[in-house]
């Protein structure tokens, strides 16, 4: 408990700041035994409904090494006053710690996702954990339409060919160079920005959790 923080992703928190498959499966290590283990997506989804399961997810995916549950309370306490990790006082901090040793941490290990090293209070992630890309966005049931929007662009480039296609006015003005051109490039910014966004909206993809990026 009193140990100091040695992993790199504890260290960078100077200010803090998935589609999940239908089947994930591992064979996480729990209590010495390897058990086998299928998490179905209502099961990932019970799994982050909870806001500090979710920052413990994102915690372990940054980090380098296992955290300790002091370690990963001062983290996720300061991401939820939205404060520098110093501020974290004792009450605040046990508060967390509290709520993870009782419920979030039993839960999570239960499910294979973490190990819980009890003697040294340590907490990393399984292989299971690993595997599971969770965007904030498909947790929320907001999810960005990303197959709509391609649909969408892909009818008003069907669209515009067409008009080229048929001399509309102003449309028979262009070139087919003019033409290819436009849809490279309305893909191209499209499938970076679709990056972009994916990666601030996932969990572990950036330092601090894409619920203070809101």
């Amino acid at each position: 408990m009193g140990t100091r923080p040695r992993h790199n992703a504890f260290q960078r928190h100077a200010r803090p700041h998935m589609p999940a498959s239908n089947m994930l499966s591992a064979s996480p290590t729990t209590h010495g035994h390897s058990t086998p283990i299928d998490l179905s997506k209502q099961e990932v989804f019970e799994i982050l409904r909870n806001t500090r399961r979710r920052y413990t997810i994102h915690a372990l995916k940054r980090a380098e090494e296992p955290l300790t549950i002091k370690d990963l309370s001062t983290l996720i306490a300061a991401w939820e006053e939205e404060i520098p990790l110093e501020d974290v006082d004792y009450d605040c901090r046990r508060s967390v710690h509290t709520t993870l040793q009782r419920s979030h941490l039993p839960l999570l290990e239960s499910k294979g996702v973490v190990e819980i090293d009890e003697e040294k209070s340590l907490v990393k992630p399984t292989p299971l954990l690993e595997e599971i890309d969770v965007y904030v966005e498909i947790i929320r049931g907001r999810e960005i339409p990303w197959a709509y929007y391609y649909l969408g662009l892909s009818v008003l480039i069907g669209a515009i060919v067409l008009a080229y296609a048929v001399d509309v006015p102003w449309f028979e003005s262009l070139s087919p160079y003019s033409i290819f051109a436009f849809i490279s490039v309305s893909f191209a910014v499209s499938a970076i920005i679709h990056q972009i966004v994916g990666r601030r909206m996932r969990l572990g993809g950036l330092e601090e959790p894409p619920m203070l990026n809101q």
